[in-house]
């Protein structure tokens, strides 16, 4: 049950990432798409070693995104992308990679009725931010919240 929570909260971390990849950049100057692929990467190692059979058909999608993600690594690997952005490049950024792993967090992750409020809430408030700030982009400051 604790690891089904730290997986409903990394899901939830979703809705804010507009705010997480900024305060990432700006206070770290470290990608959020790196942090997001670590932190799947780590949270797909605590799932069981037996996939839960509720995912059925679905996981011939994590197959294709799986094959797509190693065929881009392993094509960044021979092209050189290995020597010039170390592995972080070319494993933690691939997003086929990541969205598989999210997808088997997701189909491995079980949702009440509460959580699907709470998602309905914070995206809808997270689209009213991102509204605001657009706005005040367009015809205020268009540097606001820009990462210099």
């Amino acid at each position: 049950m604790f690891i089904n929570n730290i997986y409903k909260i990394y899901l939830l971390s979703f809705l804010l990432s507009p705010l997480i990849s900024y305060f990432t950049q700006t206070l770290f100057s470290y990608n959020s798409n790196s942090l997001f692929g670590v932190t799947s990467i780590l949270l797909i190692s605590l799932l069981p070693a037996k996939v839960k059979q509720r995912a059925g058909n679905r996981t011939s999608a994590i197959i294709v995104m799986l094959i797509l993600g190693i065929y881009l690594f392993a094509w960044g690997y021979y092209n050189g992308s290995y020597e010039t952005g170390g592995i972080k490049l070319i494993l933690f950024n691939n997003r086929w990679i990541q969205s598989a792993l999210i997808l088997l967090i997701v189909y491995n992750t079980q949702f009440d009725v509460n959580a699907f409020r709470k998602v309905i809430v914070i995206g809808a408030i997270t689209i009213v931010i991102a509204g605001i700030v657009s706005l005040i982009q367009i015809f205020i400051d268009p540097t606001l919240f820009v990462p210099l």
